[in-house]
């Protein structure tokens, strides 16, 4: 028992996590996610407390701790990353999130094409009139000096096919991604601010559709030989990047709205739904039920988010007759029929709760 506790007790010692941020030699974590997670806390840590430091100066000091901790090779670097997680599986991301006043200092970048990001202060964005379709995130210091190595983030924005998910389009001939494995490595599914994405190792390259499918996204480092990525920066423009909730309200939107395929019609009425925007998904099925009968009538989905909607306002008559307009023509719904008891024995004095969905 003394050494099967002793045996526990090392296992312990070794794998507590130090000081959120200190410096932990490469082959001290366990896989390729806790050493990106970790080497980019510790960045921003450093960054919290010199925001002027430089590129150089960032990796000169961590230079330095890595020959005072007599640190080995690390075996993340190049090709051969060892990781858990399975290509193509859906993967959070790894989160640089600090205490309350970090990134209290971020500037703000608002898109009118209906996204918006934070980015450190030490950055710039760069856009040029004869390429509209291209954002470069690029470090003041080089803004200035353009003979200085580039390292910089580029969001391209582009038209795409709505009916090709940012998964496809990145396995597919126009991405480049499959000649560029030995670069970007593995990519993961994972969702942003509730729209589908994909990201390769380490978060350097992100694939993202705005609300509606309207443009795609594609968020990558371009940087020189021998110069450092912007990896913490290209974190925090990832893990505050947000898309425009659409409103249904205006002629030209419901047009748009019941020019899309059903599938996605009902994928931006789920989104409104968890979004809280109750009322919109109200006016929006209101607008189809009148202008678009022929389109909405069999649309069973439509009518679900129609009751739940009206539901969650506390419309509890309107909730029971879209409930029971699809519970006529598919009785066995087991879902449908549970609402309707809902709204027959407690009334809609209880909204439901999306929060764990």
């Amino acid at each position: 028992m003394g050494i099967v506790a002793f045996v526990a007790l090392m296992g312990f010692i070794i794998w507590t996590e130090p000081p959120y941020g200190s410096f932990r030699c490469p082959n001290d974590y366990r896989t390729a996610e806790e050493y990106l997670d970790g080497l980019a806390k510790w960045a921003s840590v450093e960054l919290k407390k010199s925001p002027d430091i430089t590129q150089e100066e960032m990796l000169a000091k961590r230079e330095s701790l890595f020959i005072g901790h007599e640190c080995e090779v690390s075996r993340w670097g190049g090709s051969d990353i060892n990781t858990d997680a399975k290509n193509g599986t859906y993967q959070e991301m790894p989160s640089i999130l600090q205490s309350a006043d970090y990134g209290k200092d971020f500037k703000m970048y608002e898109s009118d094409l209906g996204f918006s990001f934070k980015y450190p202060p030490h950055l710039v964005i760069r856009t040029f009139p004869d390429d509209p379709s291209h954002l470069y995130i690029v470090p003041s210091s080089r803004a200035k000096d353009s003979k200085e190595p580039l390292t910089s983030i580029i969001i391209s924005v582009s038209d795409p096919d709505p009916e090709e998910t940012p998964e496809e389009w990145l396995l597919g001939p126009n991405s480049g991604y499959t000649e560029s494995l030995d670069r970007y490595g593995n990519y993961y599914k994972t969702s942003i601010d509730g729209q589908n994405a994909v990201y390769t190792d380490g978060g350097m390259w992100v694939v993202v559709n705005t609300r509606n499918n309207k443009y795609r996204l594609s968020i990558a480092d371009l940087t020189e030989k021998d110069t450092s990525p912007l990896f913490t920066e290209m974190g925090i423009v990832i893990e505050s990047l947000t898309f425009k909730k659409i409103p249904v309200v205006s002629n030209e939107v419901v047009s748009e709205f019941y020019g899309l395929p059903a599938e996605k019609r009902n994928q931006m009425l789920v989104e409104m739904i968890y979004a809280g925007e109750y009322k919109a998904v109200v006016n929006a099925t209101n607008d189809g039920i009148e202008k678009y009968r022929d389109l909405v009538w069999e649309d069973l989905d439509f009518w679900i988010h129609r009751g739940v909607a009206l539901f969650q306002l506390g419309n509890c008559a309107e909730s029971g007759a879209a409930f029971y307009h699809v519970a006529v023509r598919v009785p066995e719904d087991k879902m449908v029929s549970s609402m309707m008891a809902k709204i027959t024995n407690e009334g809609c004095k209880t909204p439901l709760d999306f929060s764990q969905q």
